[in-house]
């Protein structure tokens, strides 16, 4: 069984718009894939484990619907 790993493209875009909305100290980067639900039981986990905010979004990468996110703050 494979382990979830963000798509690098995927990560890139997280990585963009941490830096346009001043995200400071951002960690648990997430996402998932919203055709297939891919990542999803990750992304949720990952929600309850960083610091004190969170902020999330969605993306069209590649063709694909992706809703993102991360952790920032302390």
């Amino acid at each position: 069984m494979n382990k979830f790993q963000i798509p690098k493209n995927v990560l890139e875009e997280i990585e963009y718009q941490i830096a346009r909305c001043y995200l400071n100290y951002p960690d648990n980067l997430r996402a998932y894939r919203v055709s297939d639900r891919y990542g999803k039981p990750e992304f949720i986990a990952s929600v309850k484990t960083g610091c004190c905010r969170f902020w999330e979004g969605s993306a069209l990468v590649d063709g694909e619907l992706w809703v993102i996110g991360c952790n920032y703050g302390h």
